[in-house]
Parts: structure tokens; sequence; C-alpha cells
């Protein structure tokens, strides 16, 4: 399992036509195209992770070994699940290519990998991984970048990349989440999908085939790229802690459990709702009763960190007044309720997250 920022990563993931997220009990569930079986993950247990590919589905184990579902092209499914000792497994979003992060720091792969990713088989010293349509790139303890693949459209050009936490391969284009919260990007950039430049307080990204997302600290989202089926309509999602792209569509994973989604949904994959239960990673639950003298009263219930005041994630209390805040283990801060107008803001805190080895 890898973390960015402290969190986990690959709760979720996406691919061309469909999606797979880790549940809060290690199973997988997963909505959208499956003609292959990708999504016939029953067998699928004590999961920490997943990946997703162009029609095979794979889990990472806590043990380090790798269990997967769908098609076998290219031997791709035989290869990844006799692996050991993983610690993150990244896919392409189109083909049929997986890789594995090796708990040493090197990769291994399986699949078609017809432009040259095969060279990253060479790496040594990676701390994290992302594998493209036609290319792959990993960090290095450094917070440098090394890739290999295509070169058509200079989507290799890393070497100057410094400070880097998290990288994210699409087609023909790769990006890069600095330690700062902002955002570099090289490669094709016909729909503006490496225009990241202004983007700040960014604590996680996520490419697709040729739109860019980037999950602010804040649990909101911002995009930039390709929007021809709404891929970008991501400006009202919030309490977000994991985003995905798949091809043409785009799904967040919320501190509830619950998905949001945008985009391309022929087939399900980005559908709201229909998936519960997934894993919230180091989240855990604040439940209370927001009231107006001394009546359980419905309201708009907010979190806010202690040292900056920033606006963290909200809730809505129900009709009996009473609600539950996901906030991360990395959460210290107050919970304001926002009563009707002519009455003033409760605030209650400070909440600290309970120790790590608390049953929440």
């Amino acid at each position: 399992m890898i973390l960015v920022n402290g969190r986990e990563q690959g709760l979720i993931a996406a691919s061309a036509k469909y999606m797979i997220g880790v549940k809060s009990d290690g199973t997988a569930a997963g909505q959208g195209y499956n003609s292959s079986g990708q999504l016939n993950t029953e067998s699928f247990s004590e999961l920490v992770s997943i990946a997703a590919t162009g029609n095979t589905s794979f889990g990472l184990r806590a043990d380090g070994s790798v269990v997967g579902a769908g098609s076998d092209s290219y031997s791709m499914l035989t290869e990844a699940t006799s692996w050991g000792g993983v610690v993150q497994l990244s896919g392409s979003i189109r083909d049929n290519e997986i890789a594995g992060l090796l708990t040493n720091g090197t990769v291994v792969m399986a699949g078609w990998n017809y432009y040259g990713q095969e060279d990253a088989l060479a790496w040594v010293g990676i701390t994290q991984i992302g594998m493209g349509t036609r290319s792959i790139v990993g960090i290095k303890a450094d917070g440098t970048v090394v890739a290999a693949g295509s070169t058509a459209y200079n989507q290799l050009e890393v070497g100057t990349w410094t400070d880097i936490i998290q990288v994210a391969s699409g087609s023909d284009f790769n990006v890069g989440l600095k330690a700062d919260g902002t955002v570099i990007a090289t490669g094709t950039n016909g729909y503006g999908q490496c225009n990241v430049g202004a983007w700040t307080d960014i604590i996680q990204i996520a490419a697709g085939e040729s739109h860019t997302l980037g999950l602010k600290a804040d649990g909101t989202v911002v995009a930039t790229g390709r929007n021809n089926l709404n891929q970008l309509a991501v400006s009202g999602w919030h309490s977000v802690i994991e985003v995905a792209c798949g091809q043409y569509f785009s799904i967040g994973l919320k501190a509830d459990g619950t998905l949001v989604g945008a985009g391309e949904n022929n087939y399900g994959q980005s559908d709201e709702g229909t998936i519960s239960g997934l894993s919230m990673g180091q989240y855990y639950p604040i439940t209370g009763i927001t009231s107006l003298d001394g009546t359980p009263t419905p309201m708009t219930v907010r979190a806010y960190e202690e040292t900056t005041g920033r606006f963290q994630l909200e809730t809505q209390s129900d009709a009996n007044g009473q609600y539950t805040l996901h906030l991360p283990r990395w959460y210290n801060g107050y919970i304001m309720s926002i009563p009707p107008a002519g009455h003033r803001p409760m605030a209650h805190g400070p909440i600290t997250p309970p120790p790590e080895d608390t049953q929440v």
C-alpha cells in the first residue's frame, strides 16, 4: 500500500469502461462494463488497494500477494497473480498492462508493454509508480522521477522534476504532484490536460485518457483537459478523499464510503449511489446532534482544521438533528454547526483523532 500525504492510495481505480473499489471489509465492488468478468471479484479478500486495466481487475492483498479477475490477455492475469512482495499496483486505463512495485524498490510488469515500458524493469530505488497507456513513470527516494515508454509527445521529459510525491500517467502525458501541493505535467496537451501549473493545495492527482484531476486538501476537486462527455464536471464535489480517472469519466471516493461520478456512463461506470461501504482508509466517524433551543434541528455541520482554519468537509444533519462526519486520523480541529439565520453558529472542539490501534 502506498501513502501520499499520509493517505492511502488505490482504494478506487478506473479503466476504460468500469471502476472498482476496495470495501471496508477488504473485499471489492465495482460497476460498469463486465465483458471479460473483470467485475467478478467474489474471491477477493484482505485487500489494501485495487488496480484496473482494460479488461482485468487486480487486488493487492495485505501480505503483498495479488489477486485478479477478467481477461488473461498476454498472460497478464497469470503472471501478475504469481507476484509476491508487492506494495503498489498500477494499471493502464485502456490497455491490458499492469505494473507492480516491490518492497525492494524494483518494478515488475505484465501485459502488452509494446512501447518500451519494459525498460522500467531495470529501475532500482523506486518508491511509487504510475502506469499509463504508452509510458510508465516512477518516483525515486530523492523525489526525482524516471520514465520509460513512448517518446512521441515528450511524455518522458521528467528529468528536471524534483520534490515529487506522487505520479500519474495518462495517454501520452504524465503528471507529478510536488510536496508543496503544486502540480507539473509533460506530454501531449491537445485538450489542456497538462494545464495544471496554476493548481495549489493539491494532495492527490489522477490522469485519464485526456483529462487530469486534482484533489484539494479541503476535499474538493479540480479538473482540466477534454470534456467531451462532461468528465470535468466535478466542481460540486466535496468531502472527497481519493479521485480516479477512467478513459472519459471521473470518480471520487467520499469520506462516507460512497462515490461521486462524472462523464461517460454508458455502462453505469460513473453511477453515484450504487456502491456504498467502500474503504475510507484512515478515517473515523464522529457523531452528534444539532439542536436549537434544546430542540433537534437539521443543520449543516462543517469541520475546520485547528491550525489553519481551513475548511475540511461538511455534512447535513437529518430531521432528528443527527449527523456523522468521517474525519481523517490526521485531523485536529473544530466542528461547527450552522443554524438558521438569526442564530449564532456553534463550535465544538478541539477534536483529536483516536490512537491508530483504536477500532472505531
